[in-house]
């Protein structure tokens, strides 16, 4: 007695539930003779070939590869071969074990009604996993990572990284003034203001409307940062006045035994408009700053910021009263280990 595969390729029994593995599966009109290369796959007299995407779905179907013109295989001929949700599994090419499933209208007859194939979409026999129970859980999307809209489904690391969650990318340094030290020649006045009504208390760095004037600070910088360019916007108000003003900040890089007797790399400026006397004024992020030294990892990184009074944006004629600057570095690590 021959074997069941066997029967079923010839025909000789039906199985309209699924079918005899095809090797490969077109994706795009082919002519349906001739020994040809599909998916990249060779093929050979014999193979099975599962033709999905002819410009008549009237053609598509289930053939056997043959040097000359391909025939119908046997047990994809009829009209009692195949029923809406019959399954075809392919073998090789690009998607090995992928499953097609047919989507027609029944009765089918062959060579005359159209038929169309699609992705099948298998129910799992496994639960879904919860808290405490084990089972299948789907993988989130990084529109669910970032939303955490999905409390069952997994996350990836590549939908990690490219979320907010990832500790790689752009980070805020804060510095405010009080941790600044007024330059020994032409410094800023150090302040300390507290509001009328409320008592707020905070402390400033206070720059001259025509003298140019200096404050620097030093900030270790995590092992975790690219070395690369940075950026900052600068936190300021003004007791009175009106106009405009123009803040800037460099910086150096120092390692293990470097002089600190060093030059500051070049300047970026930011301008910014008094709206309020009194209140909190923030600066839009500045151009990349380019740091001077050989930047590596874990060095010393010093500061110098200013007004720059010679600025045409430079326009407030009070002292603008600098209250913190934020720094903006990239890391490419997760830890500073």
């Amino acid at each position: 007695m021959p074997a069941t595969y066997t029967d079923r390729l010839a025909g000789l029994t039906t199985s309209v539930a699924v079918k005899a593995p095809c090797r490969v599966v077109t994706s795009s009109n082919i002519t349906l003779s001739g020994l040809q290369t599909i998916d990249s796959e060779v093929l050979v007299a014999e193979d099975r070939v599962l033709v999905a995407a002819q410009t008549s779905s009237v053609d598509n179907g289930i053939y056997v590869v043959s040097s000359t013109a391909w025939s119908r295989a046997l047990d994809f001929d009829g009209e009692r071969d195949v029923v809406n949700g019959t399954l075809v599994i392919i073998s090789e090419g690009s998607s090995p074990g992928a499953i097609y499933k047919t989507d027609v209208t029944d009765p089918v007859v062959i060579g005359t009604d159209a038929i169309d194939f699609s992705l099948a979409t298998l129910t799992a026999v496994v639960p879904t996993a919860t808290e405490i129970a084990e089972g299948a859980l789907e993988i989130a999307t990084t529109a669910e990572v970032l939303s955490g809209s999905a409390d069952d489904k997994i996350i990836t690391p590549l939908k990690l990284s490219s979320s907010k969650y990832s500790p790689i990318g752009k980070h805020m340094l804060p510095v405010v003034a009080a941790a600044m030290q007024s330059a020994t020649t032409n410094g800023a006045a150090a302040a300390s203001v507290e509001t009328t009504t409320n008592q707020v208390l905070y402390r400033t760095l206070d720059f001259d409307t025509t003298t140019q004037e200096f404050a620097g600070f030093a900030y270790p910088m995590p092992k975790s940062w690219n070395e690369s360019t940075i950026t900052f916007r600068a936190r300021w108000t003004a007791a009175s006045g009106s106009g405009g003003v123009a803040w800037a900040l460099q910086a150096v890089a120092c390692t293990d035994d470097d002089t600190l007797d060093v030059a500051y790399g070049t300047e970026q400026v930011v301008t910014d408009t008094l709206i309020t006397a009194g209140d909190l004024h923030t600066t839009s992020e500045s151009s990349a700053i380019t740091i001077a030294g050989s930047p590596s990892e874990g060095d010393l990184v010093l500061f110098r910021v200013k007004r720059v009074p010679a600025n045409a944006s430079d326009t407030l004629a009070v002292d603008a009263r600098l209250i913190a600057i934020d720094l903006f570095i990239t890391t490419n690590t997760g830890t500073d280990d």
